[in-house]
Order: structure tokens, then C-alpha cells, then sequence
């Protein structure tokens, strides 16, 4: 389905065998799982084109898996435009994958009901912070040094959410393994971008 010499380029209507009417019910079905409250037409503008991107991309082979992965923005109710950083699309393998950002963990969570806050950060060397557990539970102080320009280097990266019982539970997680992380993605990706 890739585009080669004089063949036209992957489209969304293509994927659907130039059915009209097919691609119709898929576009009723993503707008089927969306809240009321987002602009669908925005929504599905944004949608398409990204679409077309990976539908034309020489790493995604396998193009019907651009339609079962787009949908995945819908059905978890995150919005697909890269800009807001709650879900990303990764060709890898040759079919296109997805990635939900910290953004999009967040609006999870808050989705769930299950949690009344979320908020994450970075600590650097001159931050001010505090970390303990007792028998009353996670404690975690923090005050940014943002009078100063130079923050020193990041030495760990954290979450804070508050459940809808008023307990907080704290994630902290060093930048030695942000940074494994980080390498394991870049291996993965093989100098294309990521997120």
C-alpha cells in the first residue's frame, strides 16, 4: 500500500478500499466514543491529518494498523494532536504504535474519578525538597530555587496524586533511570524523532 513510483499516496479513504460509506461509520464510531463536550469536527480534522502523515510515512508499513492505532486517542479520550502531549504516535516494526505522554496519564487518572489531583515535576541540586514515610503515610516537601538561573542538574523526576480519600502517594524516580530510559527509546527509534 506504500507509495512507490507513479502509484498514488495511502489515504484514509484508501485504507477503506475507496468506500466512502466505510469510512463514514469509522468516523461515526470515533465521534461515538468521544465526550460530548469536544469539538468533534476540530477533533477529527487534527485525527485525519495525522492519519495521512503516518499513512505516508516510508516506516509504517502495515498500514491498516494507522487506523487501529489512531483509535486508540479516542477510545482513551486524549487528544491526538502532539501539541497537548497526552498521546504520541510511534512508527516502530513497520506498523504504528502509540505512547501515552505524561500529559495524557494525568488526564487519565483525573478521568478515572478514582483521584482529585496530579501534578509532576523535576528536582534539581539547589531545589529545596524533602522526602519521608512514616506511619501516617508519603510526605514530600518542595520549593523550587526559581530565584536562581542555574538550578544545578536534575537529580530526580516525581508525581504527586491526590486520591479522592484526601491520600497523597508520591512517585520518585532518579534520573539514572530517567536517562536508561531515555537511551532505550533512542536505541528503539534508531535516530528518528520521538517523543
Amino acid at each position: 500500500m506504500a507509495e512507490q513510483n507513479n502509484k498514488k499516496p495511502v489515504t484514509l479513504l484508501s485504507v477503506f478500499g475507496g468506500d466512502k460509506t466505510k469510512l463514514q461509520q469509522y468516523k461515526n464510531t470515533v465521534q461515538k466514543v468521544l465526550s460530548d463536550d469536544q469539538n468533534f469536527e476540530r477533533y477529527w480534522m487534527m485525527y485525519a491529518k495525522i492519519a495521512q502523515e503516518h499513512l505516508c510515512s516510508p516506516y509504517v508499513t502495515d498500514k491498516n494498523s494507522v487506523i487501529q492505532c489512531l483509535f486508540n486517542a479516542p477510545k482513551l479520550r486524549l487528544n491526538p494532536d502532539p501539541v497537548f502531549g497526552e498521546i504520541y504516535f510511534i512508527p516502530y516494526g513497520g506498523k504504528l504504535t502509540y505512547q501515552i505522554g505524561y500529559k495524557g496519564m494525568i488526564k487519565l487518572s483525573l478521568n478515572s474519578r478514582l483521584v482529585k489531583s496530579v501534578r509532576a515535576g523535576i528536582v534539581y541540586e539547589k531545589d529545596n525538597w524533602e522526602y519521608w514515610e512514616d506511619e501516617k503515610g508519603q510526605h514530600f516537601k518542595f520549593q523550587p530555587a526559581l530565584e536562581l538561573t542555574d538550578r544545578g542538574n536534575p537529580i530526580f523526576v516525581y508525581s504527586v496524586f491526590t486520591s479522592i480519600d484526601g491520600l497523597p502517594n508520591i512517585h520518585i524516580m532518579e534520573m539514572s533511570h530517567v536517562y536508561k530510559v531515555q537511551k532505550l527509546v533512542a536505541q528503539r527509534a534508531k535516530e528518528r524523532k520521538t517523543p
